[in-house]
């Protein structure tokens, strides 16, 4: 990576950086599904249509960061192999 050019290395920093980002992102979103089904099961409710409802946006939300995160892992390999290369 030393011895990139100047662009090339600030871009390539930029993008680790932003995959480290989308990875702590990713595991930020796990604990806050954790929360979310903790206080959608906690709370009263005469229908259990909005608490089902509650759930499936955590999950889904849950799934997406997973699927980004898997993406920017993949393009971390990417980057890095074209570092080394």
């Amino acid at each position: 990576a030393a011895s990139l050019p100047a662009g090339r290395r600030d871009d390539a920093a930029a993008t680790l950086q932003a995959i480290d980002a989308t990875a702590e992102a990713e595991r930020e979103a796990d604990g806050l599904e954790r929360a979310a089904i903790s206080a959608i099961h906690a709370a009263p409710a005469p229908d259990a249509r909005p608490l089902m409802l509650g759930l499936e946006i955590a999950r889904a939300l849950e799934t997406a960061t997973d699927h980004l995160a898997h993406a920017a892992m993949a393009l971390r390999e990417r980057v890095l192999e074209e570092l080394s290369a």
